[in-house]
């Protein structure tokens, strides 16, 4: 072979180191990869509210059967509900002469305001009472109780007139938060159970106490009750607690809860 074919010793050297650099080049960590970074600009994840408020308490005789029963005052806006309001004896008080005194056939409503604030765009929650304390107050049994639930701006009945629950667990009423800002969303609305743009809605709970004494009882006899009947002073309790409920019926647009 002519020695015109062969590579110099010079080239050799430079074709092994030439391939020596691709090969670091391929393989090795002499170089740098690019990177940037940007800011996640997001919004703040805030919690809502959940409240009950309780307002002025209000007590009216309501007894159908006096005459000025028709003219009396209206003890919630726009329900035709009326009485001449009366004054019971506080807590541990002496009774004074102003003070109401119950008899056979009467009727009482006893008004409680309550300001339900809820802010949250999923939150649904129930009233609960402990209606068991009515029943430890009311030991004879003669005072009997219904209750209903009305707006107490507009007067709209928000649970209709019915019996209290047997029990502290059972809710007397369920409500909503407000549904118009919530975007895409299948409103959780409940009828009249849903609170203003402002969260909060004013409800009045009424508790209606009749003296139900039943036929003609000496008032000597220790079975009349001449004395209290039932105290509502300090041991009636109302609770909202967050619920999440399945359909409509329940309230929202839940499905079953997870475990």
């Amino acid at each position: 072979m002519s020695d015109n074919t062969r590579p110099t010793r010079r080239r050799r050297n430079a074709i092994i180191a030439g391939a020596a650099g691709f090969a670091l080049l391929l393989g090795g960590s002499t170089y740098a990869l690019w990177s940037d970074t940007a800011d996640l600009r997001g919004g703040m994840i805030t919690s809502g509210n959940l409240a009950v408020t309780p307002g002025t308490f209000a007590a009216y005789d309501i007894s159908a059967d006096r005459l000025d029963s028709a003219g009396g005052t209206e003890i919630i806006p726009n329900t035709g509900l009326k009485g001449h309001t009366v004054t019971l004896t506080a807590n541990g008080a002496q009774v004074a002469d102003a003070d109401w005194r119950i008899v056979p056939g009467d009727e009482a409503a006893l008004v409680f305001p309550y300001t339900v604030t809820l802010v949250g765009d999923n939150l649904l929650a129930d009233l609960k009472i402990n209606a068991s304390s009515l029943d430890a107050a009311n030991a004879n049994g003669d005072v009997s109780f219904q209750y209903a639930v009305y707006n107490a701006s507009t007067g709209a009945v928000i649970v209709p007139l019915g019996d209290l629950p047997a029990d502290d667990t059972t809710p007397i009423a369920t409500f909503a938060s407000f549904d118009a800002d919530k975007g895409g969303g299948v409103a959780d609305a409940i009828a009249d159970t849903t609170v203003g743009s402002n969260g909060t809605l004013g409800v009045s709970l009424v508790l209606f106490a009749t003296f139900d004494q039943a036929g003609v009882v000496d008032v000597g006899d220790p079975n009349a009750y001449v004395n209290t009947l039932t105290d509502l002073s300090g041991n009636l309790t109302a609770t909202l607690e967050q619920v999440r409920l399945q359909g409509v019926n329940g309230g929202g647009q839940f499905s079953t809860p997870r475990p």
